[in-house]
């Protein structure tokens, strides 16, 4: 319900990405002047927690956003995008990469407001990924893909999932940026080896037929050939 109302809503499924997601949405919120939700799981006392240092935290929040007061905005905006392309994709390792298959839709002259809108908060958020990066050393990614690399199944997971586990023939695509979430970047996440979708989410009480992420997940499917789009499922994580 919280999604449809604000421009971000971001979600962590551990103590560190908790920790380290507070900071970028603390800088994406002032540097852009948008309201953030940001749902996080808060882990156990047996969890660590690498911290920042206080003066370390205000400094950067407070930072100019990057192309102000005499920053190469083009320089910044290009190392932003091949970083975005490479953890919208889902790269585990955190690689730099670049090239066609980006995550992040672009503006054309046919884009709808809402296509353009989308594009517009995805781009502040990978740069406040890149500023996040850069202070903790650890990438935050909008979607975190990892598992088999031929994979038969993809499952999508929103919540805390404790699928940490490797399977045989599965990718696992964990959401943490779930808005703006284009189907570009679902797309982006799919294996083209991939025939099955399940679409994992931990939601407790739901009074419609189908779940949002569910439904995001269809709708980016839909676009591709009937004869070679995977089949999507819908499951519960956890007690209902």
């Amino acid at each position: 319900v919280l999604r449809s109302t604000v421009p971000y809503f971001i979600h962590s499924s551990t103590a560190q990405q908790a920790h380290d997601n507070a900071l970028l949405v603390s800088r994406l919120a002032r540097t852009e002047r948008k309201a953030v939700v940001h749902v996080f799981y808060s882990g156990s006392s047996d969890d660590s927690v690498e911290e920042i240092s206080e003066d370390k935290v205000k400094s950067f929040i407070l930072a100019d956003k990057p192309g102000v007061n005499g920053v190469s905005n083009g320089h910044t905006n290009g190392f932003a995008n091949g970083y975005a392309n490479g953890y919208a994709n889902g790269h585990a390792n955190g690689s730099i990469s670049s090239g066609s298959s980006s995550g992040t839709p672009s503006p054309t002259s046919t884009a709808s407001p809402i296509d353009l809108e989308t594009h517009s908060l995805t781009k502040a958020y990978q740069a406040a990924a890149l500023s996040t990066l850069s202070l903790v050393r650890r990438p935050q990614r909008a979607l975190v893909k990892r598992g088999s690399k031929d994979p038969h199944t993809t499952v999508f997971t929103l919540g805390h999932s404790g699928l940490d586990f490797d399977v045989e023939g599965v990718e696992f695509v964990d959401v943490s940026l779930f808005n703006p979430l284009s189907s570009v970047s679902i797309l982006a996440s799919i294996s083209p080896s991939s025939k099955r979708i399940i679409v994992l989410e931990q939601i407790q009480r739901w009074t419609m037929k189908w779940t949002p992420l569910f439904l995001d997940v269809v709708s980016a499917v839909q676009t591709q050939d009937p004869e070679t789009r995977p089949i999507v499922s819908s499951a519960y994580l956890g007690d209902t």
